[in-house]
């Protein structure tokens, strides 16, 4: 209730509490009808409860909440004769029921989640919340999947495998110098990747073969990509990938001499 501006319930000096009415709890309906007193305000008060009535009492229901609670009897009651505390609401129930696990630690409980240690203590969790998390990967490549907590909606997508072409080169150069080029790969596009292997096999033992990997981007103008040599009987092997022509064809030439033979083959992906 208001506090009179002409009254006073609570009286200090030199830091000391001499008079502080702000607890007391008496009102007129509470005292003895011809006795006066002071009410927490400070107001004087005459008190109205006939000898031997019965005071009036009033009922009163309550719900747990997050923040503390007076409960106190409203205007026209002597007091309170109980008071009726209701169950704790279900979204704190559930918030320490699901959070509850026996032997657990925050890793097991998602970030910022409250939980409840199996001896009583209080903590949050740290497990990462990743949702719906998809990824794409090419034919064989990986995904690692990142720990933490996963809702069941995330995908990974692995992209179609390529359309394979291939050349496969086999020449045979006779007894003097001379060169053999391959039939033209056309990859449909510069940009997509082009995987390449094979070997140049020399037969001879005194003269240089050379296998040379070219590419173009109009099937005129041709540039050297990548070449083996051999200069000594045997075979040598070469391999890698490249995206930068749309043609590529495959060049042989020998120094000199005879039976010198090679084959090789371009394979696309697109």
């Amino acid at each position: 209730m208001p506090v009179p501006t002409n009254t006073i319930n609570k009286v200090t000096f030199g830091g000391d509490v001499l008079i502080d009415l702000t607890g007391d709890t008496v009102t007129a309906a509470h005292l003895e009808t011809g006795y006066t007193a002071h009410d927490r305000t400070g107001a004087q008060i005459i008190g109205s409860l006939s000898p031997g009535g019965s005071p009036t009492l009033q009922s009163k229901t309550v719900t747990p909440s997050e923040s503390s609670q007076e409960i106190e009897a409203d205007s026209g009651y002597d007091g309170l004769d109980k008071v009726t505390v209701n169950a704790i609401p279900s979204a704190y129930v559930n918030a320490l029921t699901n959070a509850a696990i026996a032997d657990t630690d925050a890793q097991w409980v998602l970030d910022n989640v409250m939980f409840v240690h199996a001896q009583g203590q209080m903590g949050y969790g740290i497990m990462d919340n990743n949702g719906a998390v998809s990824a794409t990967i090419d034919p064989g490549n990986t995904y690692t999947i990142p720990q933490g907590y996963h809702n069941g909606n995330g995908t990974v997508t692995a992209n179609a495998a390529g359309t394979l072409t291939y050349v496969n080169f086999n020449a045979q150069l006779g007894s003097s110098a001379q060169t053999s080029t391959s039939n033209v790969l056309d990859v449909g596009e510069a940009g997509n990747a082009m995987r390449y292997g094979g070997s140049l096999f020399n037969r001879g033992s005194s003269y240089t073969a050379t296998l040379t990997l070219q590419g173009s981007q109009n099937n005129s103008t041709w540039t050297d990509i990548t070449s083996a040599t051999r200069s000594s009987g045997g075979q040598t092997a070469f391999n890698g990938t490249n995206s930068t022509y749309r043609y590529y064809r495959l060049r042989l030439g020998n120094s000199k001499s005879n039976n010198i033979a090679c084959g090789m083959m371009m394979v696309c992906i697109k």
